[in-house]
């Protein structure tokens, strides 16, 4: 699975993510590219957008899109609290729709991954 790091993840979170390719938008020049953009550059490309902007739901529309977003709740981009979300991270990207938002917080369990819209 192709994952793309927002710029507002710490880049070094992608070490902890073993067995999924991982990019960060810093590695592949796309940091300065909005929301909307850079998830029109993404899907096809990436098969997840990784971000803790909260406010990206309410700002970009997925509907027509393959690539799922998936949003961590997460108080800061400190690579303890990313960690502190990283087991439910794994759960979410193991059910993972096309096209929806996923928000996974820290406490989520098997059961309840978060919102999917």
């Amino acid at each position: 699975m192709k994952v793309l790091l927002d710029e507002c993840v710490n880049a070094r979170f992608a070490r902890h993510l073993e067995g999924f390719e991982v990019r960060h938008v810093s590695e592949i020049g796309w940091e300065t590219i909005k929301n909307g953009d850079l998830v029109r550059l993404a899907d096809g490309v990436f098969d997840v957008f990784v971000t803790i902007d909260k406010s990206m739901r309410h700002q970009t529309n997925l509907k027509g899109f393959q690539i799922p977003v998936v949003v961590l709740d997460v108080r800061d981009n400190s690579i303890d609290e990313l960690l502190a979300a990283l087991p439910a991270l794994r759960m979410a990207l193991a059910h993972l729709k096309p096209g929806e938002f996923h928000v996974v917080a820290q406490s989520s369990s098997a059961d309840e991954l978060g919102e999917s819209t």
